[in-house]
């Protein structure tokens, strides 16, 4: 019999373990589990998937680290995943998400983790990630991301080819990590598959998708648009026999103008959406053009933050 090889005691610059990593099928990667999240390990394949010749070109990409690996938007849904896999107490799993190539690509990966507590460097997280393959959402049966971004991009959905103006609609629930708390994780998951039975009724199955957690996006038309969300708010409140939450919603209606993709689209849903945070209500929002600014100058701070606390651009004082 073989011995086996412990991975966490292993140095992944000897030829061997190089010639084994990028015989993988996918990319494979390994991050440090701190909030750092620092990559210390990536194969070749991972490069390629980021459209990257070289590691300094991958680290340009990405900051070296694993967060700046998943697309920007994505980063909240990676953010909640993670949290629930410390919550249940969890060292594997599986999560999708976007990333954002250096060709500009925008590509749905599939991302298999698992965390190793290394008597060396401590905690580690061992990641192989390959194109996403699921057509449904296992909770909801609704359209994957995936195929809910290729049904929105094609001319030949219903909603182009009636000649009608589209509009993307992002929801987020309030409170659902407290509810989840309250109630337990099983009742929340009852709540999801309701607001999904809701959703159907009201736009259509095709036309909905859970893109994971508690974040829904759907592609209907701008014309009525209030009047079906003043339905999905009302029959929402006497969801799961009146246990339930109410739920937060932004709406981009699309500018024949200005053409942008099904992603960009629930960027710019997602924007509108998370407006207003703080309201314990159910209400919508209308994406506008100020939004982006706002974006880019969030963004731009979540990138460089790091940077500039190591080079000392931010101080940190401490009351006394």
């Amino acid at each position: 019999m073989m011995n086996e090889i412990d991975l966490t005691k292993v140095d992944f610059e000897k030829p061997f373990m190089a010639g084994l990593m990028d015989g993988m099928p996918g990319g494979f990667f390994v991050y440090r589990g701190d909030e750092t999240k620092k990559i210390i390990y990536a194969n070749q394949k991972l490069l390629d998937i980021f459209d990257c010749d070289t590691w300094d070109e991958f680290v340009e990409l990405t900051g070296g680290t694993f967060i700046g690996m998943v697309y920007a938007r994505d980063r909240m849904i990676v953010h909640d995943y993670v949290r629930r896999a410390r919550e249940s107490g969890r060292t594997s799993g599986v999560t999708n998400y976007r990333i954002h190539t250096k060709k500009g690509v925008f590509k749905y990966v599939q991302n298999y983790a698992n965390f190793v507590n290394d008597y060396v460097e401590g905690g580690l997280v061992y990641v192989f990630i390959a194109a996403a393959r699921s057509t449904h959402d296992r909770l909801t049966g609704l359209p994957s991301m995936l195929n809910f971004l290729d049904y929105a991009n094609s001319p030949k959905n219903e909603i182009f080819r009636s000649g009608k103006i589209p509009a993307m609609v992002a929801f987020d629930f309030f409170g659902f990590k407290v509810y989840n708390t309250r109630y337990g994780i099983q009742e929340g998951n009852k709540l999801l598959v309701e607001f999904s039975i809701i959703l159907k009724d009201i736009f259509g199955k095709n036309s909905v998708s859970r893109f994971g957690e508690d974040h829904f996006y759907v592609l209907t038309c701008a014309g009525g648009i209030r009047e079906r969300l003043d339905e999905v708010f009302e029959r929402l409140s006497k969801a799961n026999h009146g246990r339930t939450v109410p739920v937060r919603s932004g709406v981009y209606i699309y500018d024949m103008d200005d053409a942008v993709s099904a992603s960009e689209a629930c960027d710019r849903a997602k924007m509108a959406c998370d407006v207003d945070r703080h309201s314990y209500m159910s209400f919508y929002n209308i994406f506008d053009k100020n939004l982006l600014e706002k974006e880019r100058t969030r963004s731009f701070v979540l990138l460089n933050i790091g940077d500039a606390l190591k080079n000392h651009e931010i101080e940190v004082y401490y009351q006394p």
